[in-house]
């Protein structure tokens, strides 16, 4: 059996200015990446590129 990692994202999903989100994102990030049967990525919305009119 060909077990691959498990991916778990961990998504910022605001934007807003001092969002109380961004440090536990963070850690649960960080704390993610120790695992080695876990692949992760950290996703913040705010460098996401929007596209405004």
């Amino acid at each position: 059996m060909n077990a691959r990692p498990l991916f778990i994202p961990v998504i910022l999903g605001t934007a807003r200015q001092g969002r109380q989100s961004e440090n536990v994102g963070r850690f649960v990030f960080e704390e993610t990446k120790k695992r080695a049967d876990v692949e992760t990525e950290l996703i913040d919305v705010r460098e996401l590129p929007i596209e405004t009119r």
